[in-house]
């Protein structure tokens, strides 16, 4: 079985922000959040998907992962996400976001009053 590496899930998970899932903007947000990945974060991020799927009830019995290792990891990756979205792609992911690019292309551009 191929496995699918952590770079491919952000990937995933940037272009699952927009509903054109094949849209540039998520690409370059996808992109981004890759590259400013540590190598630290890359392993946590695969605990914390190889947790959440040892929460799947035919995979749980196979698994021990106690309530504080799922609450430490989660604070963790919700830390990391805000960190990637708002100090090292926030133009990225502004961009990506359908609402600023709905906002942005059916604003009025501006008019001059004589």
């Amino acid at each position: 079985m191929k496995s699918i590496s952590i770079p491919t899930l952000l990937i995933i998970a940037a272009l699952m922000l927009s509903p054109a899932l094949a849209s540039q903007e998520a690409g370059d947000l996808g992109t981004c959040m890759t590259d400013s990945l540590t190598w630290k974060e890359r392993k946590q991020l695969a605990i914390w998907v190889y947790f959440a799927m040892s929460a799947h009830p035919e995979i749980q019995p196979y698994a021990s992962v106690s309530e504080e290792q799922q609450d430490a990891t989660d604070r963790f990756i919700g830390k990391l996400i805000t960190r990637l979205m708002v100090e090292d792609c926030p133009a990225q992911a502004s961009a990506a976001m359908p609402s600023a690019r709905r906002s942005s292309s059916s604003a009025p551009s501006p008019s001059r009053s004589s």
